[in-house]
């Protein structure tokens, strides 16, 4: 798995590492290390700036996006902090956060973790 879950204090810390597919974003949703703590603290930081590649195309968001309304039901609220790869996931995180029909699900972008941490 491109990714490693760390169960902070507050919130839930997912580090990407290596190359990064959609794929990858719906296996970490069935993947207990994350789901159980996310839905427990409702906080999350995404980041993939340790990534090798990130490989997510706007028709992925959108499928992604449908599992995080679905998600919406067994998690009221949430906020989710995003560490892009590079300047080019911006659109696709915003569309994202757009396409998520749940008010109380919040999703901001971050330049690092430090900044994330101030996000939440």
């Amino acid at each position: 798995m491109p990714y490693k879950v760390f169960e902070e204090d507050d919130h839930v810390y997912v580090k990407f590492h290596h190359a990064v597919d959609a794929l990858d974003i719906v296996q970490i949703t069935a993947d207990e290390a994350f789901i159980k703590p996310f839905r427990e603290k409702r906080k999350v930081v995404h980041d993939f700036s340790f990534a090798k590649s990130v490989d997510i195309d706007m028709r992925e968001i959108r499928e992604i996006a449908v599992l995080s309304n679905v998600e919406s039901n067994f998690t009221e609220s949430l906020t989710g902090i995003v560490i892009p790869f590079d300047e080019e996931a911006l659109e696709r995180i915003e569309a994202l956060s757009a396409a998520i029909r749940n008010e109380k699900w919040i999703v901001h972008i971050a330049k690092d973790y430090e900044h994330a941490k101030t996000l939440l």
